[in-house]
This record gives structure tokens, sequence and C-alpha cells, in this order.
């Protein structure tokens, strides 16, 4: 019965082990003391009383479930950070994407996609559901699993993840203001930004494209940046301005079409080399005036081939209006949690069952991954390329030194 009591003590102390360390600080605890006391561990254990055991543990199990709880209400519930100094708010973009292969081989295929719309400049959460630029502490699972603060919001999109790599202060907007600076662009000239993007869940996120709208001072868009992404971890972007004489065929009661065409220079697909052109035919989803009272994308992006015939035509359309998560009930997020979660986590795995069917099925030729050019932005280096250039740049310096002496 003493063994029993002693139990609980015992595991109060195993938990704020758990909670202050990290999973390998907790590993080599078990192990080491368990290869120290193993004796003494295995009679204490067979001193336990299990239906004590049973009840403590379940008892701390519904303790634990109903914490989770109380977190995730708390997280849902959270108040909104302001989006009064943006045009248009936070909101979510229901889609799905259609791929249609022309030629050599004809094969189709289309998927639910969720787009998530961020005000640049905007940073906060929207209905504890959608973030932008909050910074989150890296903290440890333990920490993760036992706290008492509210779930952080589910989707999250940050400046980290577009443009050059790594972190600046100012989030999405300096990332922005920085691209246009290198491109000779004066970003004064975009008074408002929308970003466009398939946000993380998890902080997990499969993101082949995002879309940056740029609009005048009129709230017209003027401007659009397509940020393509391949599976190699390398990035390019394009800057495009709408064609000369588009804006003369808009009608005020249609959302302005927005189209243009450009060479490609970038490597997205084993099926496609980097020859062709590429062609944008889009609408301003935030039309009127970046209200979005009834905002809808509808995205067409047509692939060519070096003799300007259709190769391939990608679409990424809405099936329903956007959802602003702000003015959404505890129980709407739930839903809207439950029907979306598993799409990101679903991007990769069905690219790779498709391009499977293409190239076993369709017997389509694999084009080999040129490499990447000067405007493009190159994969990050794994661990081991880094170690190895360590090693290479110690040898540099030691054949500097002789060289010196000699």
């Amino acid at each position: 019965m003493a063994a029993s009591i002693a139990f609980a003590p015992a595991l109060i102390t195993l938990g704020l082990f758990s909670y202050f360390m990290t999973s390998t600080d907790l590993f080599l605890f078990f192990l080491f003391g368990f290869i120290r006391k193993q004796h003494a561990i295995l009679d204490f254990l067979a001193c336990i009383n299990p239906t004590i055991v049973i009840y403590i543990i379940s008892a701390s199990a519904t303790l634990w479930i109903s914490l989770q709880v109380l977190r995730l209400y708390a997280g849902l519930n959270v108040y909104s950070s302001s989006a009064d100094d943006f045009p248009a708010k936070p909101m979510f973009f229901p889609c799905r994407t259609a791929h249609t292969r022309m030629f050599p081989t004809k094969h189709s295929f289309s998927y639910s996609y969720l787009l998530a719309g961020i005000p640049v400049g905007w940073g906060g959460s929207a209905g504890g559901i959608l973030s932008s630029d909050v910074e989150n502490k890296p903290t440890s699972w333990c920490r993760k699993v036992f706290s008492l603060k509210p779930y952080s919001s589910w989707f999250t999109v940050n400046g980290d993840d577009y443009f050059e790599r790594g972190h600046v202060k100012g989030g999405l907007k300096e990332k922005l203001q920085n691209y246009l600076h290198n491109q000779g662009i004066d970003p004064l000239e975009f008074a408002h930004a929308y970003l466009f993007t398939a946000p993380r869940f998890l902080n997990y996120a499969s993101n082949p494209v995002s879309f940056w709208n740029l609009y005048s001072s009129t709230k017209e868009l003027t401007a659009t940046i397509l940020e393509v992404g391949n599976t190699f971890d390398e990035k390019h972007r394009y800057f495009l301005r709408p064609k000369n004489d588009q804006t003369a065929s808009i009608e005020i009661t249609d959302s302005p079409k927005f189209s243009q065409s450009w060479p490609k220079d970038f490597y997205v697909s084993v099926f496609n080399s980097r020859a062709g052109s590429y062609s944008l035919n889009t609408t301003d989803a935030l039309f009127p005036n970046m209200s979005g009272t009834e905002s809808a994308i509808n995205t067409t992006i047509t692939l060519s081939s070096s003799s300007g015939k259709p190769k391939l035509i990608a679409r990424v359309f809405s099936t329903e209006l956007a959802i602003d998560p702000s003015s959404m009930s505890v129980l709407q997020k739930l839903k809207f949690l439950a029907s979306w979660w598993w799409v990101g986590f679903a991007t990769f795995p069905r690219t790779i069952v498709q391009a499977l069917i293409i190239l076993f099925k369709k017997k389509l030729p694999w084009a080999f991954r040129p490499e990447p050019r000067k405007d493009t932005l190159p994969r990050q280096a794994v661990e081991i390329e880094v170690f190895i250039e360590g090693i290479f740049r110690r040898y540099l310096h030691i054949l500097s030194t002789i060289a010196q002496c000699l």
C-alpha cells in the first residue's frame, strides 16, 4: 500500500521532468536510470497494486484530454487581430485544381485545394484558425503537450517561406518590397498587395504556386507575381503586368481580366523541359475595390511548346465563396478543420500518384532536370553538403597557409 501511495509523487516528478526536458534528455534519463537501478526498479514494480496504477493512468488521461479540449476551444475563441487598416480581410478560398495534358499524351485529373488570402502587411490571428507573420518561439514537444496556453492558429502563413531564404523582421511586406527593389520597381507604385497561397497546417506545407496581387491606390489590379516552386526545393518568380490593350475591354460589372504571356525559365515537372512559354488568364478575386464581397478565384495557366501549341492547362478555381475566419463560430471552425485539415498533406502524394500514372501507364518520357538559371532561387543545402563544404574550406585554408610559407 505504501508503495502504491508513493507512486503518485513519483508520477508527478516524472511529469515535471517531461515538461522541462527535451525528448532526448527524457530518453537518456530513463535509460541510464533503469540500467543503474534495474533491480530496485523491478522490485518496486512488483510491489505496485495494478488496480491503483490503472486508476491513476485513467484519471490522468481524462484530465489531459479535458485540458486539450479546453485549449482547443480557447484557441478557436480568441479575438481576431484587427484588419481595419487593410481594404481586404484574411480569408480562406476553398478551391479545386485541375490539370489537363494535351500532348504528346492526354491525361487529366483534379482534386480539392485550399488557398488562404492574406493582406500583405497584416500580422496576427483571424479567428484563431488562420494567422500571418506570428512568431512562435520554438518549444519542445513536452511543453506543447502539457502547456496550459490555448492552441495557436492551425493554418499559418509566414514570410520566411517566400522570396529569398531566411527571416526578415518585416515579414511578408518587407520580403515583397525587397523583391520589387531587386527588380528595379518602386514599391510605392503599389498601394496594396494581397497574397493567395497554400497555408501551412501544423507547420507542414506543400505549396506549388503562390499569387501576389498588386493593386494601385484606386484598388485596381495592376500587376501580379507568380512564385513557383518545384519538388527539388527550387523557386522562381515571374513579375507580370497586364497586356497594354486589356483595360479597354473591362466591363464595370465584371471582374477585370488579367492576361499575360512570357517565356518559361524554370524547370517545374519531370515531364516538361524548360523550353516553351506560359500564359496566364485570371480575374481579380477581390473585385470590386478589394471588397471581397463575392470573392472567388478563377485562374488558368497554359504551358505551350516552343512551336506555340498548348501542351498543359492548369486551373485553380473557387468551389464556393471566400470564407472570413473572423466571422465563423467555434462549431463552424471545427467543421472547417474536419473538412480541410488533410488537403495540404495530400498534395504531394497526389502529385506522386499522377506522376507514376503518366510515367508507367501513359509512357511519357522523362525530362531530366537542368541546372537552375541565375534568377532561380536554388534549393537549400542538405546537412551532408554543409558538412562537406566545411571540410573543403578547411582544406583550402591549409593549402593557402602552406603556399604563404613557401
